[in-house]
């Protein structure tokens, strides 16, 4: 502390940092001499010094970042970042701990001392020198923006294990799996919470350690490791359901203003959602998802306290984030211990999947021993923590050479079921109750899918399994009854999960509400592709200027132009096991379709029609008219009337004028005058060209989509539109099945109609349009002949 007080009086900041850096190893020169020399009181004094050394360079980066910048990080870095900013950063990434010199520089003291101490048996200074770093990865680790500092650290604890098992130390424990549970879960005396932003990197080198463990069969650290896990872990379950204690503050203080909360924000059912799912924080979206709605919960409940309430709401309100914060800390912890049990299988160790299984719980145990179950204990548990993430969601792998892990995890999670099927007994019918009678818990659609297309997977991988009676022994099944546990017991159960979760969904189907937001997102996409496809309604807006707007004017003379259809609700779901991707653009195509198809009709109907070689003859006919020829080519008659024709220049051509409109083809060549050629579309005719004055084409008339009794808010632009669910909208049911369309009869009796219809919706998108045609029309058509 003395030296940095004076470094800091310095201007030359290179100059500081090496006066550092020298000083600092000549600390470590003497406690690795004193070391040797088992003068450890000297020893364990100098440790604490570097110690606080590095926290008080820290303490300068709370005030000064940039004081702490050129304190820390080499000179060599700076003159490369002045010359190369993103190779600065990268190679800062990559070997932090050379450009990081001050923080390298004391860290390495330490790691001398712990190698000094390793060689010379000194078992109380190598112990020390892993809690010094152990204690400045608390201190770094309550800070945000300190990823390389503490990968470096890591980084050092790994090799330090690696050091420690080979030689036997007692510091293995510490290196490998103290800094971890301490850190994460007990805060190692510190009163700064961990950052959860560093959960990952710890996730990732804990893991890093249990494996060398369990590759180097050190069965000893792997049993304390678990004796960690289940007995030495803080999690604070005391805490559960504390949100309705903040929530109730106003209730006990005046039921009358917590009644007109609850009226205008519906307190009791936000305060419900919070506590159910509190429990179940097992991914860090979650957890901010729940913060985020206790936030919401505060800041209605909060501008109503006084002085006194709101420090006892504080004082809950630290509970409440505790308790949540440490589920999801747990729920983490509780996927790592599963992929250490699959490690354990893929490198048989099967011993120690039997020791993680009954450390807690011994089957010949006098008594029930508290501590936290680290491996599920029930199907119900085994089931819902397989499931609540998919396969690719879980973030620890352990490949090695060209071994993959999900094999692994599929065999550990039947393991686990087997396991706790092993007990189930035949009832007086000769059944399986457990099994028989078993009820899946409620589980995310797309986790029920994804447990659907398993279970095949599964039986094969039972059967596999259960060849395994070397392996199943060791693990603790007992080896006389594999035919019983797997044949009668597993498969079947894995069966009856496949029938479950289809039943589920079905349930999920048929209840499941429309989202309203997905209503609105369909809407929008039949909007937008209805017109990108309505070329006749454009041509006649734009290019005839022969349209007209009456769709403030209601009318039903006219018949209107749509579709009526009975869909499959779950389209309108926020969330399914299928995609339904663009589903109104579908909608929004067809109708463009239609309406093209039939203004198209309307047209040619009265078009007189011409032989293909009086086409040139017809066009004069009117070629004294100018701008008034247009023609239009349905579908493939595009190209088949105008491929070897010398008079067409198609609309990519160098140098020719564009029309902004849709369908615009190209240009006909008539005698020095330019024809504008549309490509059109029709659902049937393919081989139709019409020629048109469009002086005497008429117009487009838009009307009021609505009929007698329907309201302003169904219309969507110009089209009306209305979205029924079936289940939803018991009336619209009844009518359906009071009189029931062909293809509801053939579902089946009313029963079937009823369950048919609550996974459906009604689908209704209207509009209503007139095209008036002129006495004096003058158009003509002709088809052209196969071949």
């Amino acid at each position: 502390m003395a030296i940095l007080k004076k470094l800091l009086n310095k201007s030359d900041i290179t100059a500081k940092q090496d006066k550092l850096n020298q000083s600092l190893e000549g600390i470590g020169d003497i406690l690795v001499f004193e070391t040797k020399r088992q003068k450890n009181k000297v020893v364990l004094d100098g440790l604490q010094k570097i110690s606080d050394t590095v926290k008080k360079i820290f303490e300068i980066q709370k005030y000064d970042p940039d004081r702490f910048e050129q304190l820390v990080v080499s000179q060599e870095f700076f003159d490369l970042y002045k010359k190369d900013k993103k190779e600065a950063q990268f190679r800062l990434a990559f070997d932090s701990e050379k450009y990081l010199i001050s923080f390298s520089t004391a860290i390495n003291q330490i790691v001398r001392v712990y190698e000094a101490a390793i060689n010379s048996q000194n078992e109380e200074i190598s112990r020390f020198a892993v809690y010094h770093i152990n204690w400045i990865l608390a201190e770094l680790s309550s800070r945000k923006q300190n990823n390389l500092f503490i990968e470096q650290l890591l980084r050092k604890l790994a090799e330090i294990t690696r050091t420690a098992l080979q030689r036997n130390d007692n510091s293995a424990y510490a290196a490998a799996i103290h800094w971890y549970t301490d850190i994460v879960f007990n805060r190692l005396g510190r009163k700064a919470n961990f950052q959860l932003s560093y959960l990952e990197l710890f996730d990732k080198y804990f893991f890093y350690a249990v494996k060398y463990i369990v590759s180097e069969k050190q069965t000893t650290i792997f049993q304390s490791l678990v004796s960690s896990l289940v007995d030495g872990i803080h999690v604070p379950d005391y805490h559960r359901g504390e949100v309705w204690n903040y929530g109730h503050i106003i209730l006990h203080k005046n039921l009358q203003e917590y009644n007109k909360l609850d009226a205008e924000h519906e307190l009791k059912k936000r305060i419900k959602e919070l506590v159910d799912s509190e429990s179940d924080l097992h991914t860090q979206e979650k957890l901010e998802a729940w913060l985020k709605k206790f936030d919401e919960l505060k800041a209605i409940i909060e501008p109503n306290l006084n002085t006194e309430q709101k420090k006892t709401a504080q004082e809950i309100e630290e509970k409440i984030r505790d308790y949540a914060i440490s589920q999801f800390k747990y729920q983490n912890l509780l996927e790592i211990v599963f992929a250490i049990g699959a490690y354990c299988l893929f490198k048989k160790r099967y011993d120690y999947i039997k020791y993680l299984w009954d450390y807690k719980q011994p089957s010949d145990s006098d008594a029930s021993w508290i501590g936290h179950d680290i491996t599920p204990k029930s199907l119900d548990e085994a089931i819902s923590f397989y499931f609540r993430k998919g396969l690719f969601e879980r973030k620890i792998d352990f490949w090695e050479g060209h071994h993959g892990s999900e094999k692994y995890y599929k065999q550990y999670f039947l393991l686990l079921i087997a396991r706790t099927l092993q007990s189930a007994a035949l009832n007086t019918e000769g059944k399986y109750s457990q099994i028989e009678d078993y009820k899946l818990t409620d589980l995310h659609v797309h986790r029920l899918s994804d447990l659907i297309h398993s279970v095949d997977g599964f039986v094969a991988l039972a059967r596999e399994l259960k060849q395994e009676g070397g392996m199943l022994a060791e693990i603790g099944f007992n080896v006389e009854k594999l035919n019983e546990t797997f044949d009668n017991k597993l498969i079947p159960f894995l069966n009856k999960l496949k029938e479950e979760a289809e039943k589920q969904i079905s349930a999920k189907h048929k209840e499941g509400n429309i989202s309203q937001k997905r209503v609105q997102e369909f809407k929008k996409e039949v909007l937008k592709t209805f017109y990108e496809g309505a070329n006749m309604r454009d041509i006649f807006e734009k290019h005839f200027n022969a349209y007209e707007d009456n769709t403030k004017e209601k009318t039903d003379k006219k018949e209107r132009f749509g579709v009526s259809i009975v869909d499959d609700k779950a389209s309108f779901f926020d969330e399914w096991h299928v995609h339904y991707v663009g589903w109104g653009e579908n909608y929004g195509r067809d109708l463009a379709s239609g309406e093209n198809s039939y203004l198209l009709d309307d047209i040619a109907k009265n078009c007189k029609e011409i032989t293909k070689e009086e086409f040139e003859a017809t066009l004069a006919k009117i070629e004294n008219l100018d701008d008034d020829i247009v023609i239009f080519a349905t579908n493939i008659a595009f190209w088949r009337f105008f491929e070897d024709s010398k008079k067409f220049k198609p609309k990519w051509h160098r140098d020719i004028k564009q029309l902004e409109i849709k369908g615009f083809g190209g240009w006909y060549d008539f005698n020095g005058k330019s024809i504008p050629v549309f490509e059109t579309y029709h659902r049937k005719i393919d081989k139709q060209i019409l020629i048109l004055n469009k002086s005497k084409i008429g117009k487009l008339v838009q009307l009021s989509p609505l009929n007698e009794g329907e309201k302003e808010e169904s219309i969507e632009d110009i089209f009306y539109m209305d979205i029924q669910s079936f289940s939803e909208n018991k009336k619209l049911m009844e009518e359906f099945v009071k009189e029931p369309p062909e293809w509801l009869q053939k579902i089946g009796d009313e029963q079937k109609q009823h369950e048919h219809l609550r996974e459906r919706v009604r689908i209704q998108i209207f509009e209503r349009f007139e095209y008036k045609k002129p006495e004096d029309f003058e158009g003509y058509k002709l088809f052209l002949k196969e071949g």
